[in-house]
């Protein structure tokens, strides 16, 4: 059985949550340079959101039909046992079998919206400096990096409101924990 390719760096194949309230699928084209010629391929990139508002970039891949029906197998070898809803690619979600997600969304779904679009504009002017790409790797070593980034940049968020709350309650903030 054919595979979906994953070289989207070491914390995008991580094990992800067992449940999504929401997916968020965005669309995005690339520049590939094949010898003399170049071509735009069109890729996508999702966004999971979890009941309680926090979100995790699941990864990105080629928008076609072949790792359409591939990458719910992914999901699941990562641990996905459920979605809820995708939003933004109806016939992908149809292909996954998943239901369609309708708007308007509220509260926590409002925010993953805003976080996607924000990573949205950060992948697209990103790969627009990088392009055109060498081939499939490069590409996801480009967005691989961001959607890193994203996480990294999201856990930090956590930290600082998690820090904010116990000072608003006159707790010590708790030292950082130590690596092993």
């Amino acid at each position: 059985m054919a595979r979906v390719n994953k070289p989207l760096g070491k914390s995008l194949e991580r094990p992800l949550c067992r449940r999504y309230a929401l997916v968020l699928v965005s669309p995005f084209n690339v520049d590939i340079a094949t010898w003399d010629v170049t071509n735009q391929q069109r890729w996508r990139w999702a966004l999971g959101m979890l009941a309680d508002g926090e979100c995790e970039a699941l990864g990105a891949w080629p928008a076609t039909a072949t790792q359409d029906f591939l990458l719910r197998e992914c999901l699941r070898e990562r641990g996905v046992e459920r979605i809820d809803g995708l939003l933004g690619d109806e016939p992908l979600a149809r292909r996954m079998g998943v239901p369609v997600a309708v708007q308007p969304m509220k509260g926590a779904g409002v925010v993953a919206r805003a976080r996607a679009s924000q990573l949205h504009a950060k992948i697209e002017r990103a790969v627009s400096r990088a392009t055109p790409f060498s081939g499939f790797h490069s590409v996801c070593a480009c967005v691989g990096r961001i959607l890193e980034q994203a996480e990294l940049a999201e856990l930090a968020r956590q930290r600082r409101s998690l820090r904010a709350q116990w000072r608003a309650r006159g707790l010590q903030t708790p030292a950082p924990a130590t690596r092993l």
